[in-house]
């Protein structure tokens, strides 16, 4: 296996996850972001990114390292309400406009 993150110590092991989201907090705090931002809401951004632009469910699937391709359609069904949303407030606004 090869690592995008390794620990400074003289095995170049892996760099434990709780480490990963915690350099991740210190430096988005460093950039002026929310503490409230982690590791898991950039997966979800590059899922939902992915899916927005047709990209095939099963390829971000195991990007992710998803094991269920239920897991990865969550993604995908949280795209389309918000889609459904925009698209109805859009209706709505372009219906008030019509009036005038």
């Amino acid at each position: 296996d090869s690592y995008l993150f390794l620990a400074k110590q003289k095995h170049k092991t892996k760099l434990a996850g709780f480490s990963v989201n915690r350099l991740f907090k210190k430096y988005a705090i460093l950039s002026g972001l929310s503490s409230d931002y982690s590791v898991h809401c950039l997966r979800h951004s590059l899922a939902t990114a992915m899916l927005s632009s047709n990209q095939d469910l099963g390829f971000v699937k195991d990007l992710l390292r998803h094991r269920s391709i239920a897991s990865t359609t969550v993604y995908a069904s949280i795209m389309n309400e918000a889609k459904i949303k925009m698209q109805r407030e859009a209706f709505l606004n372009a219906e008030y406009l019509s009036k005038f």
